[in-house]
């Protein structure tokens, strides 16, 4: 039954990603490999974590991270950007890791969702991000210092390994 869910959650993802083919196949956190793009979504996000994806583009070195959410003012105009702060739970020794400070997202808005996503760049900064997630618990966004977004990163850490090795594949391949 899990598996169906999760490859219903592939289904839900945008028509560029249909074309994607499974890399890496996950209950919670499924890895997805397209051209020289690899990406990772969780499957079930569930009441108490926002839809949360991540894109590496291997050929960049890019890392795309994409939030959903309905936790925003209305007065948003349905694109543009903000800034929102990143803040990690539990990542480590740190209980609250806000080191990432705040980030220019790019955000679609779409009836009562709103799309964030932020990229990141570099070799470091990408390694280090991937990191932070693998070993933390949660992520939230926080805008005017209200959380807009929070997603529970549990199973994490074996999904961003494979999105690490899909993208040298990648790069590998061509």
């Amino acid at each position: 039954m899990k598996m169906f869910a999760a490859l219903l959650a592939l289904l839900a993802v945008p028509a560029a990603a249909q074309n994607a083919q499974v890399y890496y196949a996950s209950n919670a956190w499924p890895v997805q490999v397209s051209g020289q793009a690899c990406s990772m979504a969780n499957a079930m996000p569930g009441e108490a974590s926002n839809p949360l994806t991540l894109a590496y583009d291997a050929r960049s070195g890019e890392v795309s991270l994409s939030v959903e959410t309905t936790d925003i003012v209305s007065g948003l105009a349905d694109t543009g950007t903000l800034d929102l702060a990143i803040v990690l739970l539990d990542n480590g020794k740190i209980k609250h890791d806000d080191g990432w400070g705040w980030r220019s997202f790019g955000y679609t808005r779409q009836g009562d969702v709103t799309r964030f996503t932020a990229h990141f760049a570099g070799e470091r900064n990408v390694r280090q991000l991937l990191t932070d997630l693998s070993s933390s618990k949660h992520i939230g966004l926080l805008y005017r210092g209200e959380v807009i977004a929070s997603t529970e990163l549990a199973s994490i850490a074996p999904s961003i390994d494979k999105l690490r090795e899909c993208a040298r594949q990648t790069i590998a391949a061509g």
